[in-house]
C-alpha cells in the first residue's frame, strides 16, 4: 500500500463530497494500485495553486482499471475510491462518514469561504 499526494480540481471537491464522485482518472505514472491511499489537495489551475490552507481529502483506492482496454489510453488507469477513515482533517476530525446533505450543505459553505467551491 502506497499514499499518492495528489492536485484535485476545485471543481471536483462539491462532488467529491456528495459521494456523486467515486473514480479518479490518472495518468499511471505512479503505479496506482487497490488498498492504496490518495490524499486529494484541492488546486487552482488558473493560479497554479493549492487552495484551502491545509485542506486535503482523503480517500482508499478500491479497484484500478488499467489502461489499454475499454476506451481508457494506455499509460492511464480509473481508480475507484472511496472516502477513508480520516476524510478531512480540517473538517471531519473522527467524523463517521454517514453524511447527510445539510452536512454537505454546511461543509460547502465553510468551502466557500475558503474559495474551494
Amino acid at each position: 500500500m502506497k499514499t499518492h499526494e495528489l492536485k484535485v480540481h476545485k471543481s471536483y471537491v462539491k462532488l467529491l463530497l456528495s459521494g456523486r464522485k467515486t473514480f479518479e482518472v490518472r495518468k499511471n505514472d505512479r503505479d496506482f494500485q487497490e488498498g492504496d491511499v490518495l490524499i486529494l489537495r484541492p488546486w487552482d489551475e488558473k493560479k497554479e495553486e493549492y487552495i484551502g490552507g491545509n485542506t486535503e481529502f482523503y480517500y482508499n483506492v478500491t479497484y484500478v482499471l488499467h489502461g489499454g482496454k475499454f476506451g481508457i489510453e494506455e499509460g492511464y488507469c480509473v481508480m475507484g475510491i472511496v472516502p477513508s477513515q480520516a476524510l478531512n482533517r480540517s473538517f471531519f476530525h473522527e467524523h463517521s462518514f454517514k453524511i447527510d446533505m445539510e452536512e454537505i450543505s454546511n461543509f460547502e459553505k465553510e468551502m466557500r469561504k475558503l474559495r474551494l467551491l
